[in-house]
C-alpha cells in the first residue's frame, strides 16, 4: 500500500517541478511489467497524468523505454503507448510541433517484430491521420517502404503462420490506402501471385478469405506498373483456378473451378485492362480497338482470345447453374426452419450464412465476366466493380404499391391516356401534363395512322379543313360537333373525357399511358387526363390541349409518364 501511494504521489511532483515530467515518465516506463493488479492499475494511471502535464516529455520517455530496453518490456510499452496516443490523439493532432514528436519515434519502432499487427495497423493508420507529416511529398513512398519490410516480403510464404498473414492482409491494405499519398501497392501485388497464390488451397478458409479480400479491394488502387507486371500471373492462374470444361475432373466442379479466386481474378483483370491496355491485349486478345500496330494481329489475337473467352463462358455458365441450385437450397432451408427444433435450427442458420456468403460470389461472377466477353469488350471501372464481400448499391424498387408507380404498360388505359411528361414534386405538389391523343372512328371503319403529335398547344389561328357539310340547314347543325364547353368539361383531373358524339355505333379507342417514374409520376398520367376532343365526325385525329396535371404523390420523388 505505501508503494502504491508513493507512486501516486508522483503526479503531484511533476505538478510542482514540470521539469522532472521525463525522468519520472522513464521510471513509470519501467513499473508497467509489474504483475500486481493495483499496482499495475496505479502505475498507468499517473503515467497517463503525466501526458496533461507535459505530452512531448512524456511521449519522449515511453518510446526511449521501447527503443532501448527488452522484449518484454517493449511490448508492455508499445501496448501503453497505443493507449496513450488513441487518448489524447485530439490534443496530438491540434499541435504540429507534437505530431512531429509522435511521428518520427513511431517510424522508429514501426519495424520492431515485438510490434503486433493490430499495434502496427493502428500506428501506421494514425500517422496517416497527421496532417503535418502525412502531407510531406515523400510520405506515401517512406511509408511503403516501411510495409514492404514489415510484411516480410523476402521471406517465404507459409500457409499455416497465422500471424504473417494477418500481417501481410493488413499491410497491403495499408498500402491501397497510401495510393492517395505516393504509395504504391505493387511490391505486396507481386508477392501475392508469386508466393501466396499457389499455396492459397493450403490456407484455413476464414484466412483466404482475408486474403482474397485484401487483393480484391486493392483492384482500384493499382497502377499501370503494377498491372503489366503483374498481368502474366493473373492469366497463369485464371487458367489454373478456371479451367475449361473438357478440364474438369469428373469429381466434381467444386473441385476443379475455385469460385472465389475467380472472383477476385477477374475483377483485377477489368482493373488490368484499363490500366496496361496493350499488355492485356497482347497475352489474352481482349482489347478496345485503339489503331495501334498491335491491334490488327487478328489471327493471333483471336486464337489468344478464344482460350480466354472459352474459360470464362465456362466459369459463367456453371457458375449461373450453381446460382439457380444454391436459391433453390435457401428456399428449403428457410422451410425446414419453421418446424426445426432449437439445435437444429442453428445447424440450418450456419448452413444458410455459408450457402448466402457463395450465392453472392456466383452473382458477383454474373456482373463480372460478360462484359468481358461483349465484342469489343467492356472494362468495368474501379468504382463499378462490386465483389461479394462489398455492399451492394441500394436499388429502388420497381414494384411497390406504396411508392406510387406507374407501371410501364399504362395500366387499363390511364383514363383517357396520357401522351406527355409529368411531374409531381412533393406531397400536394402540382403536377404537369400535356395532352393526350384519342382516335375516334366511328361506324367501326378502320382508322388511319395518327398524326403527328408535336406537343404544342393548338394555334387557334391556324387553318383547318372544315368538316362541316357544304350546305347550311338543319342538317348541318346535327353534324356540327359539339363543343368541349357544351359536353360540360371543365379539364379538371379526374374528369371522364367527354366522346364528342354520342351515336351508338362510335367507337374511341384510346392509347394507353405508359409511365415510368415513383410518385411524382401520377402528376404526368393525371395532367395527360386533361386532354379531350374538340370535334367528331367520320374518321377524325383530334388533339385537344393538356388540362391542368394532378398533384403529385407522396414523397417528392420525381417521376415521367409518356404515352405509346
Amino acid at each position: 500500500m505505501i508503494r502504491v501511494n508513493a507512486i501516486k504521489g508522483l503526479e503531484q511532483i511533476c505538478r510542482n517541478s514540470p521539469d522532472k515530467v521525463h525522468r519520472i515518465a522513464e521510471m513509470l516506463g519501467q513499473l508497467l511489467l509489474t504483475d500486481e493488479p493495483i499496482e499495475s492499475q496505479t502505475v498507468k494511471s499517473t503515467f497517463a497524468s503525466l501526458f496533461t502535464i507535459d505530452a512531448p516529455a512524456s511521449f519522449s520517455a515511453l518510446f526511449t523505454l521501447i527503443r532501448d530496453h527488452d522484449q518484454t518490456l517493449r511490448a508492455k510499452g508499445v501496448e501503453f503507448l497505443h493507449s496513450q496516443i488513441k487518448r489524447v490523439h485530439d490534443k496530438v493532432v491540434a499541435s504540429s510541433d507534437l505530431q512531429r514528436v509522435v511521428s518520427d519515434n513511431v517510424k522508429q519502432i514501426l519495424n520492431y517484430d515485438s510490434i503486433a499487427a493490430a499495434d502496427f495497423h493502428y500506428f501506421m493508420k494514425t500517422l496517416m491521420e497527421f496532417p503535418a507529416t502525412s502531407s510531406e511529398a515523400n510520405f506515401g513512398v517512406e511509408m511503403t517502404n516501411v510495409l514492404a519490410a514489415r510484411a516480410g516480403l523476402s521471406k517465404e510464404f507459409d500457409a499455416t503462420n497465422e500471424a504473417q498473414i494477418q500481417l501481410l492482409v493488413t499491410c497491403l491494405n495499408l498500402a491501397n490506402r497510401l495510393q492517395s499519398k505516393g504509395g504504391d501497392n505493387g511490391a505486396i501485388l507481386s508477392y501475392f501471385f508469386n508466393k501466396v497464390a499457389p499455396l492459397l488451397d493450403n490456407v484455413a478458409d476464414s484466412q483466404r478469405n482475408d486474403i482474397l479480400k485484401a487483393v480484391g479491394n486493392s483492384a482500384k488502387f493499382v497502377s499501370s506498373k503494377t498491372a503489366r507486371s503483374n498481368f502474366p500471373a493473373l492469366m497463369n492462374y485464371l487458367k489454373i483456378f478456371g479451367p475449361k470444361a473438357s478440364e474438369i475432373k469428373p469429381a466434381g466442379d467444386a473441385k476443379g473451378i475455385n469460385y472465389p479466386v475467380i472472383e477476385v481474378l477477374t475483377g483485377l483483370f477489368h482493373s488490368f485492362a484499363l490500366k496496361a491496355p496493350d499488355t492485356v491485349r497482347d497475352l489474352s486478345g481482349i482489347f478496345l480497338p485503339s489503331g495501334q500496330p498491335g491491334d490488327f494481329n487478328t489471327d493471333a489475337l483471336n486464337a489468344k482470345r478464344e482460350e480466354v473467352a472459352v474459360r470464362l463462358q465456362n466459369i459463367q455458365d456453371k457458375s449461373k447453374a450453381q446460382l439457380t441450385t444454391v436459391q433453390a437450397s435457401l428456399k428449403s432451408i428457410q422451410t425446414q426452419l419453421l418446424s426445426a427444433t432449437e439445435e437444429e435450427k442453428k445447424s440450418l442458420a450456419q448452413k444458410r450464412t455459408s450457402m448466402q456468403a457463395i450465392l453472392r460470389v456466383y452473382v458477383s461472377l454474373q456482373h463480372l465476366i460478360p462484359p468481358l466477353l461483349k465484342k469489343p469488350p467492356q472494362f468495368l471501372a474501379a468504382d463499378s466493380i462490386r465483389f461479394s464481400w462489398q455492399p451492394q448499391q441500394k436499388q429502388t424498387s420497381t414494384n411497390n404499391q406504396n411508392n406510387g408507380q406507374v407501371q410501364n404498360n399504362g395500366a387499363a388505359g390511364n383514363r383517357g391516356g396520357a401522351v406527355g411528361r409529368g411531374r409531381g414534386r412533393g406531397q400536394g405538389g402540382r403536377g404537369r401534363g400535356r395532352g393526350g391523343r384519342t382516335n375516334t372512328n366511328t361506324n367501326n371503319r378502320p382508322t388511319s395512322a395518327p398524326s403527328t403529335f408535336d406537343g404544342q398547344p393548338p394555334n387557334p389561328n391556324r387553318k383547318r379543313k372544315s368538316t362541316e357539310p357544304a350546305s347550311g340547314g338543319e342538317s348541318a347543325k346535327k353534324a356540327r360537333p359539339q363543343s368541349a364547353s357544351n359536353l360540360g368539361f371543365t379539364g379538371q383531373p379526374g374528369e371522364p373525357i367527354p366522346s364528342g358524339n354520342t351515336n351508338s355505333d362510335q367507337t374511341q379507342i384510346r392509347r394507353g399511358g405508359r409511365g415510368r417514374g415513383q410518385r411524382g409520376g401520377q402528376g404526368g398520367n393525371r395532367g395527360g387526363r386533361g386532354g379531350f376532343q374538340k370535334a367528331t365526325g367520320l374518321r377524325q385525329n383530334t388533339f385537344g390541349r393538356g388540362g391542368r396535371g394532378g398533384r403529385g404523390g407522396r414523397g417528392g420523388n420525381r417521376g415521367r409518364g409518356r404515352g405509346m
